[in-house]
């Protein structure tokens, strides 16, 4: 039998199956080329392909693995593994739980199916056929709000492309299985799609750019653009082969389906080709189009710190000219996924710089581009936010990755605000917050220092020491909203046990003015930016609205810096508590409300 691509093996599970191999599709010698085991599938009873494709090439040093999670409940579940030249799925009842993205095919023998022994107890009506069948249809996504992540197992939400076309808000996002470890490590990513008219209700459309072509790594991050009637998709493809990546685009007429061009374009000295991507596209007064694409100079004027972005232009939107470099920062890293927009009359260009989007801002699109006093929207956690113009406003979305940092997770939102000077802020944006119920108030009780009730709150002070107040229990999932005036650092003790022990804190220190997470133990010289905002102004009063969903915490202060970061695994506690630690914190007021469940 020549090399199998299109397949389906079909079974039904009863019971738990073991941890050991259940069944194995051969080759003529014997080998296993396909091997289903019982596994543990996210710390439970699961299924687990193998499949050992027939790609020449060094990449292929290990087996493709696809995985079934086992639902609690026990009866019969109907298990299958569908093969085709550019996918490998696997479905539980009739519905999509992973999906893998192969190259070559499989030389099975003619009569390849083999039951071991351990499959006798747990399945049944086990069945191989060659040949092709219709794909399964995706698990039915929750409504998208902040805090968003696509349902399935191994899924996470990579780099996102938001566009407004004028009356609808698009999300075009990177859907990432297995942490950018997909088809052999290439990411294997692929355009969803999700569409509002309101930032409120929103429609979960197919695939906008998917990968259909074995020879297609990875459909990377790009951009859209509306010409006249249709929408414009612009991206990179990494080739399988590690050839230079092409430059290329999807055209749609009725803002759903997209079609592939069959041309594109690879850039050519001075910049090195194989890194060629996250191309955005505008027109220009000039009546061109002008491309910008992160790559980098071939030969530097510094070693290592040739990252840049290029500039192409065209009439057309098919046949481009290159011109000198657009942007040279001079970091050890390319400038990734750059956003290029005007907004109240000046020009502004962002780049990320390892996963963290810095800003410039100029008052011509070609610069010269100048660097605020903070160049960032948020804590260095949050990961490549991009931005769209929605009516006059402009909303920005990120993602944030898990508890060890890999790529894919959940979108976060912002709504971007300029300053008179042109000087981007954040917060968070209206109609995507959680809904919560009905707040209360907290009774402060008094831990160490001394504590003063005012007519307007109350006051927190320590005689030479740290003063600290138990302020009640804190649900899982909820909203704190916090009032207060600083003397000197104080800090917000998030999910501690009793008499403040263990926690998060919250450390706020104007003399600095930083707001940062940190362990509350720590050394008073202990700073960790990867979970801090500096440059915060925390005179007067100032306001803290944080939302705690699961291990995510997201603050926004005085409603112009926001600070979006995993929590740490093992902070484990139901209460809260305020610290003051060098002088006096008073605290206007203190509201605490649940989130609702199923609203995020």
């Amino acid at each position: 039998m020549p090399a199998v691509t299109d397949f389906v093996l079909r079974g039904t599970l009863r019971g738990r199956p073991p941890q050991e191999p259940l069944l194995q599709l051969v080759a003529d010698d014997g080998r296993p080329l396909v091997q289903l085991s019982g596994a543990l599938v996210a710390g439970a009873a699961g299924l687990r392909a193998e499949l050992q494709y027939d790609w020449p090439h060094p990449r292929n040093d290990r087996p493709l693995v696809l995985e079934w999670p086992l639902p609690a409940a026990a009866g019969p579940l109907e298990f299958v593994l569908r093969g085709a030249a550019a996918t490998v799925d696997a479905v539980l009842c009739g519905v999509l739980v992973d999906q893998e993205w192969p190259v070559g095919g499989l030389p099975l023998a003619t009569d390849p199916l083999r039951l071991l022994p351990a499959a006798a107890a747990c399945l049944h009506r086990v069945t191989f056929q060659p040949g092709a069948t219709p794909p399964a249809p995706w698990p039915t996504p929750a409504p998208l709000r902040n805090y968003w992540r696509p349902p399935g197992h191994n899924v996470g939400v990579y780099d996102i492309m938001p566009f407004c076309d004028g009356e609808r808000f698009h999300l075009f996002y990177l859907y990432d299985r297995r942490a950018h470890r997909s088809k052999w490590g290439l990411g294997a990513h692929q355009w969803a799609h999700a569409v509002t008219a309101d930032l409120r209700t929103w429609e979960h459309l197919p695939l906008a750019v998917g990968l259909d072509d074995p020879a297609e790594g990875s459909i990377c991050t790009g951009s859209a653009i509306r010409v006249d009637a249709e929408l414009w998709a612009f991206y990179a493809v990494r080739a399988v082969d590690g050839s230079p990546a092409r430059l290329t685009w999807a055209r749609s007429l009725d803002g759903r389906s997209f079609a592939k061009a069959t041309v594109g374009l690879t850039l050519q000295p001075p910049y090195e080709p194989s890194s060629a991507r996250d191309p955005v596209v505008l027109r220009l007064a000039d009546g061109r189009w002008h491309m910008l694409v992160t790559t980098s100079l071939l030969d530097p004027p510094l070693p290592g710190r040739g990252g840049c972005l290029a500039h192409l232009s065209s009439a057309d939107l098919e046949h481009w000219a290159q011109h000198p470099p657009f942007l040279v920062p001079g970091h050890g890293d390319q400038p990734e996924c750059p956003d290029w927009f005007a907004w109240g009359g000046r020009w502004y260009l962002i780049h990320s710089h390892h996963g963290v989007a810095r800003y410039r801002l100029a008052d011509h699109p070609e610069g010269p581009w100048r660097r605020p006093r903070v160049d960032t929207f948020d804590g260095p956690q949050l990961r490549v936010l991009k931005t769209a113009a929605f009516g006059a406003r402009r909303i920005g979305v990120g993602w944030l990755p898990d508890q060890h940092g890999r790529f894919g997770g959940q979108m976060v939102f912002r709504e971007l605000h300029a300053a008179a000077d042109g000087e981007l802020t954040t917060s968070f944006v209206p109609e995507l917050r959680p809904a919560c119920g009905p707040p209360a108030g907290a009774a402060p009780e008094l831990l160490a220092g001394q504590l003063e009730h005012l007519p307007d709150g109350w006051r927190l002070t320590g005689a030479a020491t740290v003063a600290a107040a138990d302020l009640g229990p804190l649900p899982p999932a909820g909203r704190l909203q916090v009032e207060l005036t600083l003397a000197a650092a104080a800090g917000l003790l998030l999910r501690c046990g009793s008499r403040a022990g263990g926690g998060w804190e919250l450390r706020l220190d104007p003399r600095r003015g930083t707001v940062g997470w940190r362990w509350p133990l720590a050394s008073s010289l202990s700073y960790a930016d990867a979970t801090a905002l500096e440059g915060v102004d925390l005179a007067g009063r100032v306001r803290l609205d944080l939302y705690l969903v699961d291990d995510l915490l997201d603050l926004c202060v005085n409603s112009c810096r926001t600070l979006a970061v995993r929590c740490p695994a093992e902070v484990s506690g139901d209460r809260l508590a305020l610290l003051a630690h060098d002088g006096p914190v008073v605290v206007h007021s203190l509201r605490v409300a649940p989130v609702l469940t199923g609203e995020v």
